[in-house]
């Protein structure tokens, strides 16, 4: 029997991801998207195949969910007076630092270098004091520099060939005897 998606949790990357963590209350709705495009020009064939004509896009999850005042948990008893509008706060002031963010859901398990593209916040009669969160979260391309050996060493070769040696004994002398 499918059950459907139960919770969406998300965590800043980075020192103390837990004092800031984001959970939805109960997630609705969870859309897992992997996009990508084709080359509108025509592609010739061969051995190498279609690999120059078509591009794959980093994947995206759109998530739909509630955030309440008195979530059911053994929590509830302690918990504060307007969560839901904290809870809120919380994941805009995320998205407003623009730091790379985990996104664990029960679906995908965990998923690492994701931001909040887009999110919207619902409160309606049929809601009562809780939000309903729509929200789109992308993966960053997040790369690490660094230099291969062996291209450097070619590269100071190359730089050390097109360098001059200019004998400034002579320029000095001249300085020196009032040339200049």
């Amino acid at each position: 029997m499918y059950e459907g998606p139960s919770s969406v949790t998300i965590l800043p990357q980075g020192p103390n991801p837990l004092l800031d963590s984001f959970r939805l209350d109960a997630a609705t709705a969870v859309s897992w998207n992997h996009p990508g495009s084709v080359s509108r020009h025509p592609v010739q064939s061969g051995r190498e195949g279609i690999t120059d004509a078509v591009r794959i896009d980093p994947d995206g999850i759109a998530v739909t969910g509630i955030i309440t005042d008195f979530p059911v948990s053994l929590l509830a008893f302690t918990t504060p007076k307007n969560r839901a509008m904290r809870m809120a706060n919380l994941l805009l002031t995320m998205r407003k630092q623009r730091r790379a963010l985990s996104v664990i859901t029960s679906w995908t398990g965990m998923l690492r270098n994701r931001w909040i593209s887009s999110v919207t916040f619902t409160r309606s009669s049929g809601t009562g004091a809780a939000i309903e969160v729509s929200m789109t979260i992308e993966k960053l391309r997040i790369v690490r520099t660094q230099l291969v050996a062996s291209q450097l060493d070619a590269d100071i070769a190359l730089v050390g060939m097109s360098t001059a040696n200019a004998d400034m004994s002579s320029a000095i002398d001249a300085n020196a005897a009032g040339g200049f």
